[in-house]
């Protein structure tokens, strides 16, 4: 069967993959959004209940809080609003329980901003006004013309694979347990963003209790890899 993909799907598939890239300079190796506290107090064991752990996580806070706010910053961009982004932006960040992970937010948006500062030097972008990485990566996929589905599955992909390589970093985990742990969580992607794409603006929100305890005690851990 000969099957011709149009160019455009082609080009913004490419595009997808470089924001996914973990070449992208975010920094996001340098954080664990509280899984080293986690790790540290016992609360997770074995593959199944990390693959249990990230998933529940994924469907609940992921879908309900970071996804509906990235799709609101993306149609936003889309009208050349950037002022209501950065009020959606807030939000987020406004969201986050502890210092460390509103720290976490507003380091890797600004760092993604940085980025699309030097590929989109027409748009006179202030970096530094930049709270959240939802912030940016939903500027670069308006940018780069990635549908807005595609965009948030981009999001919750670069959520999931951040958490299993700080996971690979922090507990006995090779190579092939890791890409065993994500091959368990990726199906759950679908749901989270069909989720996140059916919430009105007053079902946006979730609350993650033992994360924002897990932060609080990883802020004094004495001996810690990551910088939440």
């Amino acid at each position: 069967m000969n099957v011709r993909v149009p160019r455009a799907t082609l080009a913004y598939t490419a595009r997808l993959l470089q924001l996914a890239s973990q070449s992208l300079p975010t920094g996001a190796f340098a954080y664990s959004s509280g899984l080293e506290a986690v790790v540290e107090l016992g609360w997770v064991k074995g593959e199944d209940g990390w693959r249990e752990y990230l998933v529940t996580m994924l469907t609940s806070s992921v879908a309900r809080l970071e996804i509906p706010y990235f799709l609101r910053m993306y149609d936003a961009w889309e009208a050349r609003d950037g002022a209501l982004a950065a009020s959606f932006s807030a939000r987020l960040r406004a969201s986050r329980e502890t210092r460390e992970l509103a720290e976490q937010e507003g380091q890797m948006g600004r760092a993604l901003a940085r980025v699309l500062k030097e590929l989109f030097p027409e748009l006179e972008l202030d970096d530094r006004s930049f709270r959240t990485y939802a912030q940016a990566l939903s500027l670069g996929s308006v940018c780069y013309g990635i549908p807005r589905e595609e965009a948030a599955t981009l999001l919750a992909y670069s959520w999931v694979e951040q958490h299993v390589t700080a996971l690979a970093r922090l507990l006995p985990l090779g190579p092939l347990a890791s890409q065993k742990l994500l091959d368990g969580v990726l199906p759950s992607i679908g749901r989270a963003v069909l989720i996140g794409s059916s919430l009105k603006d007053d079902e946006i929100g979730a609350s993650c209790p033992r994360l924002a305890l897990a932060s609080a005690f990883h802020e004094t851990q004495y001996c810690r890899v990551f910088r939440s």
